[in-house]
Order: C-alpha cells, then sequence, then structure tokens
C-alpha cells in the first residue's frame, strides 16, 4: 500500500488528506465525495470481518474438510510430477538439450 494512497490516508484516520489524493487523482472537476465514502465503508467492512475471521477457524468443522481436499488435490499435483511434465521443454533447455 503506498503512503499517499487515499486508502492508506483512510485507514490512518486522515480523511482531508485521502480527499485531496482523491482530488489529485480524479479528472478535473470530478466530484470524489462519492468515491470518498465508498472507501470509508469498504474499510469499515474490512475492519469488521477482521475482528470476526481468524486462520484458526479453517481447522475446525466444515471448514477443516474445505481444508483437507484443498491441500490433498495442491499435493496431488506435485507429488505426481505434474509440474515438471508441464514443464518438460524448459527443463530440457536448462540441461543443455537443444532442438537442432
Amino acid at each position: 500500500m503506498y503512503s499517499c494512497s487515499p486508502v492508506w490516508f483512510i485507514r490512518k484516520g486522515k480523511v482531508a488528506e485521502a480527499e485531496a489524493a482523491l482530488d489529485r487523482l480524479a479528472a478535473k472537476g470530478y466530484d470524489v465525495r462519492q468515491d470518498l465514502e465508498s472507501i470509508i465503508e469498504i474499510d469499515r467492512e474490512e475492519q469488521a470481518l477482521d475482528k470476526s475471521t481468524s486462520y484458526q477457524e479453517i481447522f475446525k468443522s466444515t471448514n477443516l474438510r474445505r481444508t483437507i481436499i484443498a491441500c490433498v488435490c495442491f499435493s496431488t499435483i506435485i507429488t505426481t510430477g505434474n509440474a515438471l511434465a508441464n514443464n518438460a521443454a524448459y527443463f530440457m533447455i536448462l540441461c543443455g538439450v537443444y532442438v537442432s
């Protein structure tokens, strides 16, 4: 996140600076108040979600099942060698095998 972006200013509680940053980014004569309110509302929603969620939830009940399924699917790709097979031409070039 850039230190002079409107979102950064909103997260730091600097609404006036956020509006000024939006003014700099917007076309001349564009009213940025609606965009500013939208950014503020999204930030409020994200803060509420941050308080109500945690990584521990992926290891509970239905989420545990989903986590296991996702991990098995991902590990199957790696353990079967698909990553190597799909990039065989690249690895051959690295080993010095060239098409003549």
